[in-house]
């Protein structure tokens, strides 16, 4: 460490700081991003408070940046932060003192102090429904249906089964055209829909006829009287194509109804893909029923069906 340094080095970093956040707005970052910048600078600023005495800000190094994140998460609301936040804290940093080289004439390159540092990601178990949640789900889509039907309910219903049945992305999900489904040629019984997937690939998704049949129908029925002419299957009452945030809504709201509290276009995807594990379904099918580019991706449904199995031998109590 260096003697203590002549100037206090807090307010100029704060000085620095203010700067950087001023070129952001130049530069026409958005509001959230500015604040969310100036909030993780503030946190390793008070960090620096602790040392100030000690030690310049030349003096910064991989070590005390790691040291601050620990300090980032301690000093939370709950004592622990999310990855994403700790990637957030660290990206802010690195901007920060990408433009801190610049603004020191470049007495010290402080950005590859953050070439080295990484993240653990978390690993947490995907969210999918289970049998029962399912039915429930169901049982209130049966309920609907049996009572008069708008275009909005009618839509969110066919919605929720062809991401339930199919395992569709949202983009999707929301990208499908009425010319894209079609007869499954070698079987009449089968709807075929044809997707662009992740890459840009062309894929086909297939669903029983009777999953969807009716409401597929009433659906067209309502754009005819709505007068709704856009290609896109999901839409608005005034035809415009359905928007991502409005499919998660759509879903999220009618899960709420049927007391199911999970929400998140993907949670359809991660529950088809479990219920083909339980059911024995080969990992290779589920991989392209998915379209999953690696299988490795594909594994996780197959060891949640090997984590179940465990739990129900230790649940053996004779």
């Amino acid at each position: 460490m260096t003697p203590k340094p002549a100037e206090n080095p807090i307010p100029i970093l704060q000085k620095h700081k203010e700067n950087f956040l001023n070129e952001l707005k130049s530069q026409n970052y958005s509001k959230n991003t500015i604040t969310a910048y100036s909030q993780e600078i503030d946190y390793f600023i008070e960090f620096f408070r602790g040392f100030q005495d000690d030690m310049e800000i030349i003096d910064i190094n991989r070590p005390f940046i790691q040291q601050s994140l620990i300090f980032r998460e301690e000093n939370s609301k709950t004592g622990k932060i999310a990855t994403n936040t700790k990637k957030m804290y660290l990206k802010a940093l690195y901007q920060f003192f990408v433009y801190l080289t610049d603004a020191m004439n470049g007495i010290k390159d402080f950005t590859t102090l953050f070439s080295k540092i990484k993240i653990k990601a978390e690993t947490r178990q995907k969210e999918y429904l289970n049998e029962v949640e399912i039915k429930r789900l169901l049982n209130y889509i049966n309920v609907k249906k049996n009572k008069r039907m708008s275009f909005i309910t009618c839509r969110n219903i066919l919605l929720i089964k062809i991401l339930l049945y199919t395992g569709m992305r949202a983009s999707e999900v929301i990208n499908i055209k009425l010319s894209d489904i079609t007869t499954y040629e070698q079987d009449k019984n089968i709807i075929q829909i044809r997707i662009i997937g992740k890459g840009n690939k062309e894929g086909f998704c297939y669903i029983d006829h009777l999953k969807i049949s009716e409401e597929l129908e009433d659906t067209l029925l309502f754009r005819k009287r709505l007068n709704i002419t856009s290609e896109y299957l999901f839409t608005t009452k005034t035809g415009r194509q359905m928007t991502r945030q409005e499919a998660f809504l759509a879903t999220a709201n009618i899960l709420k109804k049927a007391g199911i509290n999970k929400k998140g276009l993907h949670l359809f995807r991660h529950t088809l893909g479990f219920h083909l594990a339980q059911k024995g379904v080969r990992i290779e099918d589920i991989q392209e029923i998915l379209r999953h580019s690696n299988i490795n991706t594909t594994r996780i449904y197959v060891q949640r069906r090997e984590a179940d199995k465990i739990n129900g031998i230790k649940k053996i109590d004779y």
